[in-house]
């Protein structure tokens, strides 16, 4: 078991004030007794409403910190833990450096947009941003960005990718995707064929030229044939290959 002192680091003053009567003193430490043993069982959000009902009686700044420190290293609520950090450096003359770090490190999270990406199918889904690989899904952890713009690209097998363009803002988003819903594209034919029509073009023309000499020097009418016929393939699988390759 651990308490306050030991988990946060700092010495938690338990007296209250003189001015208090004894009743209130009694009613605070029993709210800060319950949000301990909460804390301990892993009831956070107890532990939370407990030491707020504490606070309530003995405006104690370390109280706002331990709250603080519940939405923030517990919880993850980092924007209400960045309002405790606020209201605990401005109720306090003697701030620590550590609480200062604190709270510029909950406002970068908070100045930071995240993605919390689900995908249909769950597993095996590349995952891109603006060209970066991310990785494959599920991903464990939220993806971080930069608010603004950014290029969201899903990859499936031979499926071409997914794309689109998401505008984010600071805070959690969350996106879910199914793709065989979302218009993905049957898979993107290879270029063999295209090296296939052009190679038949290519040796269909070096044929023709070896018969279409034969030809003239035989003055064969068979061979000459033969010659023509090559010709119209090669011109056949030309214009093909070409088509081919420029509307690939």
């Amino acid at each position: 078991m651990y308490c306050w002192s030991a988990v946060l680091g700092f010495t938690f003053p338990m007296s209250l004030p003189a001015t208090a009567t004894a009743q209130v003193e009694e009613q605070a430490a029993q709210y800060i007794a319950q949000g301990q043993r909460a804390y301990d069982v892993g009831r956070y959000e107890e532990a939370v409403a407990s030491y707020q009902q504490a606070y309530g009686l003995n405006s104690n700044p370390e109280l706002l910190l331990i709250i603080a420190h519940l939405y923030d290293r517990t919880l993850q609520r980092f924007s209400v833990a960045e309002t405790y950090y606020r209201l605990y450096l401005a109720s306090t003359a003697t701030p620590s450096e550590e609480s200062r770090r604190e709270l510029e490190a909950v406002q970068r999270h908070n100045a930071m947009a995240r993605i919390r990406l689900t995908t249909t199918p769950r597993d095996g889904i590349l995952v891109r941003i603006d060209d970066q690989v991310v990785g494959p899904t599920p991903l464990t952890e939220p993806i971080q960005l930069t608010p603004g713009r950014h290029r969201l690209s899903l990859e499936h097998n031979r499926n071409r990718p997914f794309i689109r363009t998401i505008e984010l803002t600071p805070g959690d988003h969350d996106y879910s995707i199914d793709l065989s819903l979302a218009g993905a594209q049957p898979p993107t034919p290879s270029d063999d064929w295209r090296w296939i029509v052009s190679g038949v073009a290519g040796g269909a023309a070096v044929a023709w030229g070896a018969v279409g000499a034969t030809a003239l020097i035989a003055q064969d009418e068979d061979v000459a044939l033969a010659s023509d016929v090559l010709l119209g393939i090669a011109s056949t699988a030309a214009v093909v290959a070409i088509v081919a390759w420029i509307t690939r």
